[in-house]
């Protein structure tokens, strides 16, 4: 991963106003709730879903989850592995079903995460890869700087 967003989320408000306008409409027409979990055999079958050609298996998965004193918020259609470090939080991997039309589930998870590291006192969310043109749309819509990427969130 070469590039990635950074996102400021000191001013809660303030993320949301400078999300794009496709971000704020994904967030307000999903209809599912967000929750916390720790079902990582959950995550690994959604994750081959939403990547079937992947190269990452359940041991790194599992290695990724204990590294990072992970969370996993999900939703019955999506789900996001998020680690901790200092005061940034990243999303390190995500997961849709992509059986089904896309639905809003995967930037209300973003929007509930950014919500939840404010609260917690983060100050940063490391949007962990921007490289492929779909994905770099995706995280660019909420708003953050895009900075060369000196480290990569998954280093294995």
């Amino acid at each position: 991963m070469r590039y990635t967003y950074i996102v400021d989320i000191t001013d809660i408000d303030r993320v949301w106003n400078n999300f794009e306008k496709r971000a704020r409409y994904e967030v307000k027409r999903c209809v599912e709730k967000v929750w916390q979990s720790t079902d990582i055999e959950r995550f690994d079958e959604l994750h081959k879903i939403t990547r079937p050609e992947r190269v990452i298996d359940r041991d790194f998965i599992e290695k990724v989850w204990k590294d990072w004193n992970c969370i996993i918020f999900e939703t019955t259609t999506a789900m996001a592995m998020i680690g901790f470090k200092g005061d940034t939080g990243y999303y390190l991997l995500g997961a849709r079903d992509k059986r089904l039309p896309p639905d809003g589930s995967s930037s209300l998870i973003l929007w509930e995460v950014m919500k939840y590291l404010n609260a917690h006192g983060y100050k940063k969310m490391d949007l962990c890869g921007a490289n492929k043109p779909n994905i770099k749309l995706f995280k660019k819509s909420f708003g953050g700087e895009l900075i060369e990427q000196k480290t990569p969130c998954l280093q294995y």
